[in-house]
């Protein structure tokens, strides 16, 4: 991958991994979901998307039964989930299209959807700890960023560029991550609310992206700089950052569980799977295991 990304260079790099493809529910879907879902799972869940049925939708594993629930059939498809701390599954929808933000309530009953009535996309959802929503969207021609408040208030981000800025990531103590080119190619930066403050924390002339925020401080994220892609963990603490995964196949998406444990996403079987790694043991468990391309995971807290 090139060490350089310029503005128009992301809106393909999204299309190539599927960060546009997305899905919506109707209200019979929706209670469907109630039913066969919301009463009976477990914690913790994997949201991931999926194209094992076709078109590429949400799916649910419960990490306690091992069971795997596929949210309700709709008219378009589904990617890039994300949890609230309420249990809210957010994801993007292209129906109708554009690409909007629907959000799953937590007892899997109602589905409400964010700016409809516009002509730009809206993707890549992110929940704060105080439930305020981030997500990417163009509708300054660039990718920005913007944030909902627990009102459903929109407002753009103070720390935006005419360069492209996508991947929110929230931190404990409230401050956002999220990846710029802002300084020539991808790399990862944190945000202070209170000291509007922008750092650079990746700094590496190698593409840095998919930004993972943990609860312990630490940045997992991938990374081209040992020209493939890899996940990375970094230390904030430490500044220490080490490559997780070392394998000559593609190896991106991270996200932490509520363990510890990170998952990525790996392509080293053949096809897109989902792993989950013990850092502390090294220990590797592929719990995707389907012929089709598994993708972008997200667990509950």
């Amino acid at each position: 991958m090139a060490s350089k990304i310029k503005k128009h260079q992301f809106r393909p790099v999204a299309l190539l991994f599927g960060l546009i493809l997305v899905t919506s529910f109707i209200f019979g879907g929706a209670i469907i979901a109630s039913l066969i879902i919301g009463r009976n799972i477990k914690r913790p869940i994997l949201a991931f998307t999926s194209n094992r049925e076709g078109s590429n939708q949400i799916y649910l594993l419960d990490m306690t039964t091992k069971l795997i629930h596929k949210l309700p059939e709709n008219k378009g498809t589904s990617t890039h989930s994300a949890w609230s701390p309420e249990d809210a599954l957010a994801f993007a929808s292209s129906d109708p299209v554009p690409l909007n933000i629907a959000i799953l309530d937590g007892e899997f009953t109602r589905i409400n959807h964010l700016s409809q009535k516009r002509y730009w996309n809206d993707y890549q959802p992110a929940w704060s700890p105080s439930a305020q929503l981030a997500i990417a969207t163009d509708q300054n021609t660039n990718w920005d960023i913007a944030i909902y408040d627990s009102s459903q208030t929109f407002t753009f981000a103070p720390f935006n560029t005419l360069d492209n800025e996508l991947e929110p990531c929230w931190w404990q103590d409230g401050q956002l991550s999220f990846v710029s080119n802002r300084d020539g190619n991808a790399d990862i930066y944190k945000y202070d609310f209170v000291t509007h403050i922008t750092v650079n924390l990746t700094n590496d002339p190698a593409n840095d992206y998919n930004p993972a925020c943990s609860t312990d401080n630490q940045l997992a994220f991938t990374s081209t700089r040992d020209y493939n892609a890899e996940v990375y963990v970094m230390n904030l603490n430490t500044g220490d950052t080490k490559n997780v995964t070392q394998n000559r196949a593609s190896d991106f998406n991270p996200a932490w569980l509520p363990d510890g444990k990170l998952s990525f996403v790996s392509d080293r079987d053949g096809n897109r799977e989902i792993y989950v790694l013990d850092l502390a043991t090294n220990t590797l468990t592929n719990i995707s295991q389907n012929p089709a391309d598994d993708d972008q995971p997200a667990w509950t807290s």
